[in-house]
């Protein structure tokens, strides 16, 4: 008599999780104090990654605050081809100006692309106080 061994057959099946699509970013101060003297400007984001497979231009947009008024865009695009990414010497700014108020705000900007619409992938935050320029 021969001994028989039946093994089950085992079926393993590895799914991996769905993970969302990565998006296009930008990299800037987070919740930072920053002193201006009026005509100084506040920094706008220095580097840039877009991770798809096609060209994004990145904008900026200021949301409302008591220094610079309503919500509005600020500064110029930026431009990012597919699968790449960019760091610029020194980041842009948004000037102050004589008209600007002196104070301190708390001051966002976010950074948008043609891409993704008003989906956010960067933000600049400052508690931001506007001085005089010195003489």
């Amino acid at each position: 008599m021969s001994a028989r061994c039946c093994l089950p057959l085992l079926l393993l099946v590895v799914v991996s999780p769905l993970r969302p699509a990565a998006l296009p970013s930008a990299s800037c101060a987070q919740r930072v104090p920053l002193t201006l003297r009026l005509g100084q400007g506040i920094p706008l984001p220095r580097s840039f990654s877009n991770p798809i497979s096609s060209a994004v231009i990145f904008s900026f947009r200021m949301e409302a605050n008591p220094l610079f008024g309503p919500s509005h865009t600020v500064g110029d695009t930026i431009r990012v081809d597919a699968h790449n990414g960019v760091t610029l010497s020194e980041a842009l700014v948004y000037p102050t100006h004589l008209r600007t108020p002196l104070g301190g705000a708390h001051v966002v900007i976010s950074a948008l692309t043609n891409r993704t619409g008003n989906t956010v992938v960067g933000t600049c935050d400052y508690t931001a106080f506007a001085c005089r320029a010195s003489r």
